[in-house]
C-alpha cells in the first residue's frame, strides 16, 4: 500500500517474529519499522495527506479467548509516531475492504452480516474522527466494491447479485438518509466489478465481464446524476485491477491481469460519432435535455470543442435561480393539503418548478405527521427533484461543460449562477464547480 502523498509505503507481515504492519520511506528505500503492536492485519488505508494509516487489526490474545470468532479493530495510527491515535471500529468477522472518503472523514468497510440480516454482508461506515458509526448498507456479495463520491455523501456500491443468474448491479446510497437513491442499468456485468469516481463525481466507471467466457474486459462510464450509460471502452483481455482519472478526468488509465495498462481518452471528441455531430452551441444545448446520457454526454463535449461561442450561447440561455419568500413555500406546502384537487395539483405544479429550493421544507413535512394522502405528495415531489427533469438535467450538463470548459468567461458565468438561491441545486452545482476551478491542483488545462 503507497501513500497518496507518494512517499510511504505499508506491507503486512505475517511471519514470527515480525507479525504486523512494515512501514517503508520510499525516498530513502529503508524500512522505517513496525506499527507498534503484534497484530494480524489486512486490509489497510492511508489518509489523503499520508499522515494515518488505517488498518484492520486481530489481536491475538482476544483470539484465543474468543475461540472460533475473529474479534478485531479498525485502527488509525500515526505515521511519524508508528503508534495508534484511536479505534475507530469493532467487528467480530473478517473485513475485506477498507476505503475513505476523500476528505478522510469517512471509513468504509465491507463484512459479513449474519444470516438473519437477509444479505451476505454490509458496508459500515464509521466517521474517523469520533469513531461513531454513521451508516450501514446491505451488500450480497463480498468480492464487491464500492467507493465514496468526492464530496463524501453518497456511496455507489456494486455487488455480484443475489444469485448468479441476477449478474451484478451498481446501487447508489445517499450516507446520510442511509436510502438507496437509485440502481445503475441492472446486471451491467457478471464478474469482475470494479468501479472509481471522476474528480468532479459527474462519472462513476464501471468494469467488468458481461459473461464468464468473455474475452474482453469491458469498462463503462456512467452518468452519476441519472444512472444512464455514457459510453464503453473495450480492449483489455484480463481482469482489470485498478482504474484512475487523469489530466482532470479527462484521460482515464486501466491496469490489468493481460499484463497491460492503457490510457484512454474519455472527452467525448471521438465518442459522440452518430450522436452530436453539430458545432453549433444551440444544437448541442438542445440535446442536452434529453434522456439518453450518452447523447446528452456528447452534446458536453460538443460545447466544449467552441469554448467561446458556447459560453456566450449559455450566457443567454442561464440564469441563477431566483430566492422565492419563504411565505410563498410554507403557503404551497399546506396547500398540498387542500381539500380542493386543483389546488393541491396547482400547488404541487409550483413546488416542483422551484428547483429544489422547497425541498427543506419538503422534508420538514414529512417529519411531522402528514396525513397518508399528503405523505404520498410530498415523497412524489422528493421523488421527481431527485430523478432531475429535462429543464434541469439541461442545466445541470451545461455546468459540467462550463467547469471543463474553465476560461476566465466560463468562471465568471459560474460565480453568476452561484448567487442564486442557495438550497437550489444549480446554485450548488455552480459553487461546486468554482470550488474545484479554484484549487491549485484541480485547474482545468486550457
Amino acid at each position: 500500500m503507497i501513500s497518496p502523498v507518494g512517499t510511504l509505503a505499508a506491507s503486512w507481515r505475517r511471519t514470527e517474529p515480525q507479525l504486523g504492519i512494515r512501514l517503508f520511506d520510499l525516498k530513502l528505500g529503508k524500512e522505517l519499522g513496525m506499527l507498534g503492536g503484534k497484530y494480524d492485519s489486512y486490509p489497510m488505508v492511508f489518509s489523503p495527506d499520508g499522515k494515518t494509516l488505517y488498518a484492520d487489526s486481530y489481536d491475538e490474545n482476544e483470539m484465543k479467548a474468543h475461540p472460533g470468532q475473529l474479534p478485531g479493530y479498525i485502527r488509525s495510527w500515526d505515521v511519524a509516531t508508528r503508534k495508534v491515535t484511536r479505534i475507530v471500529a469493532r467487528h467480530d468477522d473478517h473485513v475485506h475492504r477498507l476505503v475513505l472518503s476523500s476528505d478522510g472523514s469517512s471509513l468504509a468497510f465491507m463484512s459479513p452480516s449474519p444470516p438473519s440480516r437477509g444479505s451476505d454482508s454490509n458496508i459500515i461506515i464509521h466517521d474517523t474522527t469520533t469513531g461513531a458509526k454513521v451508516c450501514q448498507i446491505p451488500a450480497f456479495s463480498l468480492t464487491g466494491s464500492f467507493a465514496f463520491s468526492p464530496d463524501g455523501q453518497k456511496l455507489a456500491v456494486a455487488t455480484d447479485g443475489k444469485s448468479p443468474r441476477e449478474g451484478s448491479c451498481v446501487e447508489v446510497w445517499d450516507i446520510a438518509k442511509e436510502k438507496k437513491l437509485r440502481q445503475l442499468a441492472p446486471g451491467p456485468f457478471r464478474y469482475g466489478l470494479l468501479m472509481a469516481f471522476s474528480p468532479d463525481g459527474k462519472t462513476l466507471v464501471t468494469s467488468g465481464f458481461d459473461r464468464l467466457n468473455d474475452k474482453e474486459h469491458r469498462i463503462r462510464l456512467w452518468e452519476f446524476a441519472t444512472g444512464g450509460e455514457r459510453f464503453q471502452l473495450s480492449g483489455h483481455t484480463g481482469v482489470i485491477e485498478s482504474l484512475a482519472f487523469a489530466e482532470h478526468g479527462r484521460k482515464l488509465i486501466s491496469a490489468s491481469h493481460d499484463t497491460t495498462a492503457l490510457v484512454w481518452d474519455i472527452t467525448g471528441s471521438w465518442a459522440d460519432e452518430g450522436k452530436v455531430k453539430t458545432t453549433d452551441p444551440g444544437a448541442a444545448w438542445k440535446t442536452l435535455a434529453t434522456a439518453d446520457a450518452a447523447k446528452g454526454y456528447a452534446a458536453i463535449w460538443a460545447l466544449i470543442r467552441t469554448p467561446a461561442r458556447s459560453v456566450a450561447f449559455l450566457r443567454e440561455h442561464l440564469r441563477p435561480i431566483q430566492p422565492v419568500d419563504a411565505k410563498v413555500i410554507a403557503k404551497l406546502v399546506l396547500d398540498l393539503d387542500s381539500p380542493t384537487f386543483a389546488v393541491r395539483q396547482e400547488a404541487s405544479a409550483a413546488l416542483a418548478k422551484l428547483e429544489g429550493v422547497a425541498e427543506a421544507d419538503l422534508r420538514k413535512m414529512l417529519g411531522g405527521q402528514p396525513s397518508l394522502e399528503l405523505r404520498r405528495r410530498v415523497e412524489q415531489l422528493l421523488e421527481e427533484l431527485e430523478s432531475l427533469p429535462a429543464a434541469q438535467l439541461q442545466k445541470l450538463r451545461a455546468v459540467e461543460a462550463l467547469e471543463r470548459i474553465g476560461t476566465p468567461e466560463a468562471e465568471e458565468l459560474l460565480r453568476t449562477l452561484a448567487t442564486g438561491a442557495a438550497a437550489a441545486r444549480l446554485t450548488r452545482e455552480a459553487s461546486a464547480s468554482l470550488q474545484r476551478l479554484s484549487r491549485s491542483d484541480a485547474v482545468m488545462p486550457k
